[in-house]
């Protein structure tokens, strides 16, 4: 073999024929033997080892990749909400709140029923914004929302895109919303209410996703009457965690406020939609 070594496959090669050449009722055969059926099975598990390891190496490449994409497409995602909230926020501080009044009374006048609530058509919620962050809330904030009857509930909990905060004075923050969500074939019920549970949001890491925890909690009354959506403009308190779906709106009075903190929203009836949307708030 020209000096070259013996690889394995020779080394079994020459074992088999010096085991062809002895007698195979000799001891010497069967030792042979015995050996290279050792040294294949040493072989195929060592093949079969390798194999394995080569096999999780890829699973966790591959696994890795999926990983970084996903991460990328979070990131792209939330980039894309960051910009329409700026958008949004830009055209918050160029139209007046008051016009939308304005409007609704001017058509209420002419249209009495403009005014009444459709339980086919339902009703707009508008989550403007909140005032009064303190300092220590970091870059950004989200709201998870669900409805309530009594202390129910009756939907699954949702959230909205996470928004910038931006300073408020030197005391405080503020985090500008401005985004809607309507609901339809919503019966009256003066049991029913709106949850909000406001979160600030630790951003994503290479090794982990985002992350939330709770800074603060508050309720709306959806019906003023079995036959009234409880619309307007509302500042509403929010208060410490845990969300105490148990208390109703109108005994929030009881618990413990954060001073300051407040979050702005608007209820309206779903055929006012088209007026509210014209117009949008400044904080």
């Amino acid at each position: 073999w020209g000096g070259h070594g013996v690889t394995p496959l020779m080394e079994e090669e020459d074992e088999l024929r010096k085991l062809e050449s002895l007698p195979k009722d000799s001891s010497l055969y069967q030792m042979r033997k015995k050996h290279l059926e050792e040294m294949l099975s040493l072989k195929y598990e060592a093949e079969t080892l390798k194999q394995e390891a080569e096999r999780d190496d890829l699973t966790r490449q591959v696994d890795a990749m999926k990983k970084e994409h996903e991460r990328s497409e979070w990131i792209q995602t939330q980039q894309q909400q960051l910009l329409e909230a700026k958008y949004r926020k830009h055209l918050a501080r160029e139209r007046p709140l008051n016009a939308v009044e304005r409007e609704l009374e001017k058509r209420q006048a002419e249209d009495p029923s403009s005014a009444e609530y459709s339980p086919e058509e339902g009703f707009v919620l508008y989550f403007d914004f909140v005032v009064g962050l303190p300092i220590r809330v970091q870059k950004q904030v989200q709201i998870v929302y669900g409805f309530y009857q009594g202390g129910n509930p009756r939907t699954a909990p949702k959230s909205l895109p996470m928004v910038d905060v931006e300073p408020q004075g030197t005391e405080s923050q503020r985090a500008v919303m401005a985004l809607q969500r309507q609901f339809a074939k919503v019966p009256a019920n003066t049991s029913f209410k709106v949850i909000l549970e406001l979160q600030g949001v630790q951003p994503a890491t290479k090794d982990r996703g985002p992350r939330t925890h709770p800074i603060a909690w508050t309720s709306l009354a959806l019906f003023a009457s079995e036959s009234t959506l409880n619309r307007g403009m509302w500042r509403v308190p929010m208060f410490t965690p845990p969300v105490r779906a148990d208390v109703a709106p109108d005994q929030l009075h009881t618990l413990h406020a954060i001073q300051g903190m407040d979050v702005f929203m608007r209820l309206a009836l779903a055929q006012q939609v088209e007026v509210h949307n014209r117009f949008s708030v400044n904080p």
